[in-house]
């Protein structure tokens, strides 16, 4: 490939710089994308289908500026090559970014950064390398080998890999945007669902992207006991339409909020790059589909089926459930998923008692010390209006905050969250904080 395209003086605010005067206020930034690939087909059938999307491209670049506070350039051009190579792969060879900050320094007019990517450097499943055992390797007592660090096999797993996708943890807890594609949600009672008509639950997750959102999860059957389990096929014709038309429309990771592999299967062919799998590896070939498909996958600790709620009692709930992550984390590393692309989730409120889901929240540093990337999902759960006596789901906002706030200075990594506008707000102020 020889031909290039060249997008060359877009002009993107960012969240960026180093100095604390810097934080909270947008710069504006020169950026230019050159992407090396063929225009031969384009040029003979004069169809806009046989080139790359240049909208999409400047979308790319904009959306990664304001994703998050960034505090090098270096860091921003990096991420937007990648982006953008791992959108168009099958038909870019190379893309290279260049990013300029105005008044940088005093002794020069500009700083800029040149970042060039490659489809040649890329592994062959898109992914991040993989270490030769494909396991993690275990000490006398039990526990997963730890570097000097502190994370199991390395401080490489502070990048969440999934599918295409690369998000950069340890900056700010990321947060996930919930899109219930169901007629019974405990919280927004089927606002965002017509059987006939996937545009409400699309409609939404755009919205919760623009509000800041990381990554969508688009579920299709309640978690609520009181609700029947669906069928496979009903089940994908909710949330595979979803998915498909936002693969094709927004440059955020999409996951899926199943526990059955059909479904999981389909909606990774529709788009999906995470399988938030709510049963704890009940169907351990979950495990077998991330590792065959790039896809990310999340470890949720649970007892029993996710529509019964089983209190087994535990005497230390992080000690247990640590234990517990270790093992299955370990089962799917031995299965092939890369430590990169596995999320821990202590599964707050799923056959815990109330005591037992704050006692795990404040334990969140001992699932940390695993070396895997972990996801706080609490949201406005009924535990929580319980122990604020008895507040319905429109009303738990605030204890929600309490919880996800001690989570995030705990170290989780990834908030699952209803309100996402609120959190993305709070994630960036913690980080600021945290310095």
């Amino acid at each position: 490939m020889r031909d290039r395209i060249i997008l060359e003086g877009l002009r993107i605010d960012a969240w960026i710089g180093v100095y604390a005067h810097e934080h909270g206020v947008r710069q504006r930034l020169d950026v230019d994308v050159i992407v090396e690939t063929s225009i031969a087909e384009a040029a003979r059938t004069d169809d806009v289908a046989h080139t790359v999307d240049y909208d999409r491209i400047a979308q790319i670049a904009s959306d990664l500026a304001l994703s998050e506070h960034h505090q090098l350039i270096e860091t921003l051009a990096d991420g937007i090559a990648d982006r953008v190579l791992a959108t168009f792969v099958d038909r870019v060879a190379s893309v290279t970014v260049r990013v300029k900050k105005p008044g940088a320094v005093r002794a020069a007019a500009n700083v800029m950064v040149e970042a060039t990517r490659s489809r040649a450097s890329r592994d062959p499943a898109g992914g991040a390398s993989r270490d030769p055992a494909g396991g993690t390797s275990r000490d006398p007592a039990g526990g997963a080998s730890r570097d000097p660090a502190g994370g199991a096999d390395g401080p490489r797993a502070r990048t969440l890999v999934m599918g295409a996708h690369r998000l950069a943890l340890g900056r700010r807890a990321l947060v996930m945007g919930v899109v219930n594609a169901t007629p019974d949600s405990f919280y927004d009672r089927g606002k965002f669902f017509d059987a006939r008509d996937p545009g409400p639950a699309i409609a939404r997750a755009e919205a919760l992207i623009a509000e800041g959102a990381d990554l969508v999860d688009i579920g299709g059957e309640t978690a609520q006991p009181s609700s029947p389990v669906l069928s496979t096929e009903d089940e994908i014709a909710r949330v595979v339409p979803v998915i498909r038309a936002l693969a094709s429309r927004v440059t955020v990771p999409i996951s899926v909020d199943t526990y059955k592999l059909e479904v999981a299967r389909a909606a990774i062919d529709a788009g999906a790059s995470l399988i938030n799998d709510t049963s704890g590896l009940a169907d351990p070939r979950l495990g077998a589909l991330a590792a065959s498909s790039g896809a990310g996958i999340v470890l949720m600790h649970i007892t029993g089926h996710p529509k019964q709620r089983l209190t087994p009692g535990y005497a230390d709930p992080v000690g247990a459930i640590t234990g517990w992550m270790a093992d299955q984390a370990a089962f799917l590393r031995a299965a092939g998923v890369p430590r990169e692309r596995i999320l821990l989730d202590p599964g707050i409120g799923f056959g815990k008692t109330p005591a037992e889901s704050l006692r795990l929240t404040a334990g969140i540093p001992s699932m940390r010390a695993l070396g895997y990337a972990v996801l706080y999902a609490c949201s406005r759960r009924t535990f929580l209006g319980d122990l604020m006596g008895g507040l319905p789901p429109e009303d738990r906002l605030e204890p929600t905050v309490a919880v996800n706030t001690v989570a995030i200075r705990g170290g989780a990594d990834m908030v699952r969250v209803h309100d996402v506008r609120f959190f993305a707000r709070l994630t960036k102020m913690l980080a600021m904080i945290s310095g």
